[in-house]
């Protein structure tokens, strides 16, 4: 027994239902649908050809760009993502502290200006606010989220780093807080540390710079006495 194809099928069926409706109508109508049955074979054909095109796959397969599928021009601000950093890369929590310990000795190169201190301000306000809030207090919207408080930009454990270790930390990323390599330049990271330096201090450093003032308060108070005796003494 001989399997039709379903195309050929479906051909032989409308053939025959054609022919029984052409011998009960009209000449003019008969001619008619003899015209449609010459053209059907040649319709299937087409659609079988179409279907050989890749037609049928999703949009997502088209040829298209892609994503960080070509290089993108490089920008005399661009943060290079590769190539561009010096810092070492640790894999390990042991490596971390090792590498942060080590940092210490880089030595920041940029002057604590107040033009460098008010560019720092404004890189942190971007970056730096949201998690540890204007004052430096750990308390930024972001930040209080968090299950691990971000660190008091005021305490002696932040204060008392080098900025070395500083850059570290916002180059590399530590605990809760990622990595600002890709969002900040070298020299912005640079930046925003002379801001925490002259912004941020610690209740023992607040007391070292009021120290001197005291003193001097003191000091002034001496001549002062010496006036008044020598003024006794002219009197006399």
């Amino acid at each position: 027994m001989t399997t039709l194809h379903p195309a050929s099928l479906a051909v032989v069926l409308i053939r025959s239902g054609v022919a029984a409706a052409m011998k009960r109508s009209s000449p003019a109508a008969a001619a008619k649908r003899s015209s449609h049955v010459i053209a059907l074979p040649v319709l299937l054909s087409l659609t079988a050809v179409a279907g050989a095109f890749p037609w049928d796959k999703d949009m997502v397969d088209q040829p298209s760009a892609k994503p960080q599928e070509s290089e993108a021009p490089m920008d005399a601000a661009g943060v290079p993502v590769a190539g561009g950093e010096t810092m070492p890369t640790p894999v390990t929590e042991a490596g971390m502290f090792e590498a942060k310990d080590a940092a210490v000795l880089l030595e920041n190169p940029i002057p604590a200006t107040p033009e460098s201190v008010a560019f720092g301000q404004y890189l942190y306000e971007i970056n730096c606010m949201v998690c540890h809030g204007p004052e430096g207090r750990g308390d930024g919207p972001v930040g209080l989220l968090l299950a691990t408080s971000p660190v008091d930009m005021n305490d002696a454990y932040t204060q008392d780093q080098g900025d070395g270790q500083l850059f570290f930390t916002i180059t590399r990323g530590r605990v809760t807080m990622p990595y600002y390599r890709d969002a900040l330049s070298v020299e912005e990271r640079w930046h925003v540390i002379n801001y925490m330096r002259a912004t941020f201090q610690s209740p023992s450093q607040v007391a070292e710079a009021a120290a001197p003032v005291v003193e001097s308060a003191a000091q002034l108070g001496e001549p002062s006495a010496q006036i008044g005796a020598s003024a006794e003494q002219i009197g006399e």
